[in-house]
């Protein structure tokens, strides 16, 4: 698979159902704190991989934090632009940073959309990017049956993804691709709840599935959120 063959997926669901991406919040929620522990300083300089409907960008800049965005999609970015957002269309697999430059890298539910040498190249990227000391962290699904989302088009006669995963992880898996180049701070399975809004009856549930999340019960939808540091050459 080239590395744009996935554009018109990511198109269509941030321009046309963006709606879908409003159940990622919590997600984006979790990640927004643990950078908050991790990445040290006031004010990091944070680049966020894949903007979606641009939730974890507002929110970081609400934070004062200087935040960047990548994103295949040009629609997506000029809005972001439009926000006051710092953002350019490009790749994981090539990132147009100069070395050194950012103290945090985050990649939500980006890695399971390249193959085994995208995601190297990828992970090159990232840590060319990070200052010594700089955070990697994201998230990816917890081991995806790939073949309970594959679809078929009677017009094009393919079967394919429908969000357009390519690989699924373990937290072994996630692990050893993350080890060649950082030291791995975290890797660990999890639901992605909200514990506020709602009432009591959401809080138990989000409390609920949150356990289950850990345990890796499939009712949860488990996640795997995953954090690692770049350490001095």
């Amino acid at each position: 698979m080239s590395e744009n063959s996935q554009d018109p997926i990511w198109s269509h669901f941030q321009n046309e159902n963006s709606a879908v991406f409003a159940g990622a919040r919590a997600r984006h929620d979790i990640l927004l704190r643990t950078v908050a522990r991790l990445a040290g300083g006031e004010k990091p300089r944070v680049l966020n991989i894949g903007c979606g409907d641009g939730y974890f960008e507002r929110r970081a800049a609400a934070r004062g934090w200087r935040i960047f965005a990548l994103d295949p999609d040009a629609r997506a970015v000029s809005r972001l632009k439009q926000a006051g957002i710092d953002a350019c269309a490009g790749y994981m697999q090539a990132l147009p940073f100069g070395a050194g430059r950012l103290d945090v890298v985050v990649a939500s539910e980006v890695l399971e959309h390249l193959d085994a040498r995208q995601g190297r190249r990828a992970l090159e990227e990232v840590r060319r990017v990070l200052r010594p000391g700089g955070i990697f962290a994201g998230t990816v699904p917890y081991r995806e049956d790939m073949a309970l989302n594959m679809v078929y088009c009677p017009h094009c006669r393919r079967s394919f993804h429908r969000w357009g995963h390519q690989r699924a992880f373990s937290r072994r898996e996630m692990r050893r691709e993350l080890a060649p180049f950082f030291t791995v701070l975290r890797v660990q399975r999890r639901a992605m709840v909200s514990f506020t809004g709602g009432g009591l009856p959401r809080l138990a549930k989000s409390a609920v599935r949150s356990v289950l999340g850990r345990l890796g019960a499939p009712i949860a939808a488990a996640n795997i959120l995953f954090a690692a540091r770049r350490e001095a050459d």
